[in-house]
């Protein structure tokens, strides 16, 4: 029996880390969860938990560039977090250029609201989870080309990602991913 190819999708941030899982085979993905962070860092015996229940054989992390492609303050955590997830946990992690996605979600979640509702869709960690989905989604429409292209490396220094998915580097490219075998009660310390 073929094991399922599941990607889970993280949209990272400071406050909230939104959750979404996506399919290779369906080409969708639907939103999980949202996990709170506090001073401390992320809850990562909730992701460890999504993660052993969820089996994903690749992750994707949002990396927030700025509008001109750069990459911004924020990527620096976003990576850190990428660092820290593949040190507790062996899968294969990836990038994926999340400008316009949290937008996108206030969007989808206006849209998706009866008219006269209100909903704080950013306390809800609604926004969040959407935006991961919206990650995953993206990813799983990328060409093979443009995943190789764009994820395969972990750039040191400023990084520009274009409307093509192309990338250049003023430093030299280092690999990003990381394949190992997930231990989930590793990620929970």
């Amino acid at each position: 029996m073929k094991a399922r190819a599941r990607i889970l999708g993280i949209d990272f941030g400071l406050k909230r880390i939104g959750i979404a899982i996506g399919s290779k085979h369906s080409g969708c993905a639907q939103p999980l969860a949202c996990i709170h962070s506090n001073k401390r860092g992320p809850n990562w015996h909730k992701i460890a938990d999504i993660i052993a229940e969820w089996s994903p054989t690749k992750i994707v992390i949002g990396l927030p560039l700025s509008i001109d492609g750069f990459e911004s303050p924020m990527s620096t955590h976003a990576r850190k977090f990428a660092n820290n997830l593949a040190q507790r946990c062996s899968i294969e992690i990836k990038f994926m250029d999340e400008r316009f996605t949290s937008v996108a979600a206030d969007n989808i979640i206006r849209e998706a609201t009866a008219v006269g509702k209100r909903v704080k869709p950013k306390s809800s960690g609604l926004r969040d989870s959407i935006a991961a989905q919206l990650i995953v989604e993206s990813y799983l429409r990328s060409t093979p080309a443009q995943i190789s292209e764009q994820e395969e490396y972990r750039y040191a220094g400023e990084t520009q990602v274009d409307s093509a998915g192309d990338s250049a580097a003023k430093n030299e490219p280092e690999k990003a991913s990381v394949a190992l075998t997930c231990d989930a009660e590793a990620i929970k310390t």
